[in-house]
């Protein structure tokens, strides 16, 4: 017993160091994310990711919004590196992902999704369908919908959207895949389509996996035997 007492107190001693606020964090040991050690702000990769020391960060007026984002006296942080523009003072999280300053609204990977923060709305946020607005432009998961009204568009029930000139059909963008391009044929992961119309009763989770597509209309899908 008292070898194992050793023991324990042997390796507990041996992790002590890992968690010194003077050297780097480790995923063994701490969350991924922001961590402020002494005069050193590192960032640190999901598990198994490794550390590194953010260049020219200020601890002293470090703040970590959450595990992607964080700001200090000067600098925006998007997963420990500088948002290259941002306004530190006036940055903020937007729901969907989303952030903005006093001149950008930005997209969860730091890109411009938007110049004018001032007039910038979330219209719809569900099922995969980001809708969003400026003063001249609709964005559907952050890419523009040519010809859409910003004043009067809204989301309706998926798929549909509408402004007061036309009515608006989206395909589920992280599922979406073609089918048989030489038969229009595309699906998601709730419906299936013919150029741009939904085939009617065809449910793609029963599709088989291990079949192509060869024929494809407005009624009814075809598989390879």
């Amino acid at each position: 017993m008292r070898r194992l007492i050793a023991a324990v107190s042997l390796v507990a001693v041996a992790l002590l160091p890992a968690c010194n606020r003077d050297t780097p964090p480790s995923s063994l040991f701490s969350a991924g994310g922001y961590h402020v050690r002494g005069e050193k702000v590192y960032y640190l990769r999901s598990f198994p990711g490794d550390a590194f020391e953010i260049d020219g960060a200020d601890p002293a007026s470090f703040h970590a919004f959450d595990q992607t984002y964080a700001r200090d006296k000067s600098t925006v942080y998007v997963d420990g590196r500088a948002l290259p523009g941002a306004d530190a003072s006036t940055f903020e999280l937007l729901d969907g992902d989303l952030s903005k300053d006093s001149a950008a609204v930005y997209w969860s990977d730091g890109e411009v999704l938007s110049e004018d923060p001032a007039h910038f709305a979330i219209i719809s946020s569900a099922d995969h369908y980001l809708f969003t607005k400026d003063a001249t432009t609709v964005h559907l998961n952050g890419n523009p919908i040519a010809g859409a009204d910003p004043a009067t568009f809204e989301a309706l029930q998926d798929p549909y959207a509408r402004d007061g000139v036309r009515v608006h059909y989206f395909a589920d963008p992280p599922s979406f895949r073609v089918l048989n391009a030489d038969f229009e044929c595309s699906a998601d992961a709730r419906r299936a389509y013919y150029r741009n119309s939904v085939v009617a009763g065809v449910d793609p989770t029963t599709f088989p996996s291990n079949r192509s597509v060869t024929r494809c209309d407005e009624t009814s899908i075809s598989f390879a035997e």
